[in-house]
């Protein structure tokens, strides 16, 4: 394994994204779909984390991609780590909004409502 650091725009976490969903998926051009990127974009990570990593993480193989052993072990290991980190801005932001959802409760009469209220 190589100590390089890697180097993707500085983002580990985006080289991960795509080997995940690459993985996940079987195709570079489902996994371009799934993180709005096109599939050059997808490809260019996969070639730089491979490259950072000093190993083959996929195969193709009569036209269809799949991981090689190597690639199969660092799926397990970062499935987690992607899970959760596409997970956190939907968490915080469904917790954020339950936690901070403004209610103002008036008592009046319809009359008064329907003139003064907006639909």
């Amino acid at each position: 394994m190589k100590t390089s650091r890697f180097y993707y725009k500085n983002n580990i976490i985006q080289q991960l994204r795509g080997f995940y969903h690459v993985a996940r998926l079987g195709s570079v051009t489902k996994a371009g779909v799934k993180m709005g990127l096109v599939q050059s974009a997808i490809s260019l990570q996969i070639k730089n984390l491979q490259d950072d990593l000093g190993v083959k993480l996929l195969e193709n193989k009569n036209g269809k991609l799949e991981l090689t052993e190597v690639g199969k072990s660092f799926y397990n290991k970062i499935f987690p780590i992607v899970e959760q980190t596409d997970n956190l801005l939907k968490e915080f932001w469904k917790g954020y909004e339950q936690e901070n959802k403004n209610e103002l409760k008036l008592a009046v009469h319809s009359v008064v409502a329907s003139h003064l209220l907006p639909d």
